[in-house]
């Protein structure tokens, strides 16, 4: 365990059923200079009232450089003083990106890392991240993914520190209406989020404890929202969970299931969450083997997947081979109760695959994977 760490500002945060309703009070220093941002589903619910009288704009898919700057051009003008973004993962990327590009000049592209030349200031206008689903958890992390999906594709950060929302409201009845098989989606992608953190190369005792404390919230909520959408305690539970996955992300970094997810999203359009959470079982499956062959049973990286199956799901007095094949059973439960496609179904291909495994992106997964593991990973969504 590091016991070093920083820790940069995190977004004031209002959690709990109802909590939207302190929003009017916090936009009233704006007047009527917000832009909101939202999902296709947002402005069809009773919580609209409180946002109609601004300016807004709906975004629908992952936010490419073209949605950024367009945005960024069409309401500069507006002299926004504050951006409001109610959605999904893609939704509150978007509106971070809008708000730290009105205060600069260029492109979006401009700033991305390993894609463009220059460096943002961190200058920013105030930026308010409100979910209405239990995933990402991107009301808590400091960059915007942005993404450009072809031959020459990708999926790239603009990332600084002052990105950070200012606000984060997490209100839980938001994700009531949410259907199952986008909230299993979601939730996959916050659990792959939590377990990759906690094993990360680069956790440390912050970031642990958030992943470790999000692990335990998913496993005793995430089944029970599958089962009853209303249940508004185990909305609650995951929306936590969600929230706890971008501040441990945010400090303790993300593996290769998010690694070869972001490839993969550059070449073909499958949603984030999808990818991720339809990679996770091989993915962990290939890891926790190599770390067996590597460490044995007893290693310090097996031990860390052995206390997240125990958070997860309760191993009890198992040996960690066996706790990690039960985490793994689980995993592979949860895929199948979210009614997966293959990443076929979007368009993957052999060719897609091939390009990927020469120069694989590990982020900092506890040990690499070899070439042929990582085909074995892709040859299951090419079936």
């Amino acid at each position: 365990m590091n016991l070093h760490f920083a820790i940069s500002p995190i977004p004031k945060t209002f959690f709990g059923p109802g909590k939207i309703h302190v929003a009017p009070k916090l936009l009233e220093p704006f007047q009527t200079k917000v832009l909101v941002i939202t999902g296709k589903r947002f402005a069809e619910t009773p919580a609209w009232e409180i946002f109609k009288k601004f300016p807004s704009a709906p975004i629908f898919g992952e936010p490419s450089p073209k949605t950024i700057d367009n945005l960024v051009t069409n309401f500069r003008p507006y002299n926004i003083k504050a951006v409001v973004a109610i959605g999904g993962g893609s939704v509150i990327d978007t509106g971070k990106a809008v708000s730290a590009m009105l205060r600069v000049d260029g492109s979006v592209a401009d700033y991305l890392e390993t894609v463009g030349s220059r460096i943002h200031s961190g200058e920013k206008v105030p930026f308010f991240a409100i979910p209405t689903t239990a995933g990402t958890g991107s009301e808590a992390t400091k960059n915007a993914v942005i993404s450009v999906v072809g031959s020459a594709g990708f999926k790239k950060s603009l990332r600084h520190d002052a990105f950070m929302p200012n606000y984060a409201i997490i209100d839980p009845e938001l994700t009531l209406s949410c259907p199952r098989s986008l909230t299993a989606c979601c939730g996959m992608d916050a659990l792959s989020q939590l377990l990759e953190s906690y094993v990360s190369t680069k956790a440390t005792l912050f970031s642990e404890t958030c992943a470790f404390d999000g692990l335990c919230y998913f496993g005793k909520y995430f089944n029970r929202v599958l089962a009853n959408g209303s249940d508004l305690e185990a909305r609650t539970g995951l929306a936590y969970a969600a929230y706890l996955s971008g501040l441990s992300l945010c400090f303790g970094g993300l593996g290769a299931v998010h690694g070869l997810a972001g490839a993969i999203g550059g070449m073909c359009q499958v949603p984030h969450a999808q990818a991720c959470a339809t990679l996770m079982y091989q993915t962990n499956r290939a890891t926790i083997q190599r770390l067996l062959e590597k460490e044995g049973p007893n290693g310090p990286a097996v031990a860390k997947f052995v206390k997240a199956a125990h958070a997860l799901v309760g191993t009890g007095t198992m040996a960690p081979k066996e706790a990690c094949e039960y985490l793994l059973e689980k995993i592979a439960q949860w895929s199948a109760s979210a009614g997966l496609k293959k990443l076929a179904t979007f368009g993957f291909s052999h060719t897609m695959a091939e390009t990927i495994m020469r120069k694989p992106d590990y982020k900092n997964n506890p040990v690499p994977l070899s070439e042929d593991e990582i085909n074995t990973i892709f040859q299951e969504q090419l079936q």
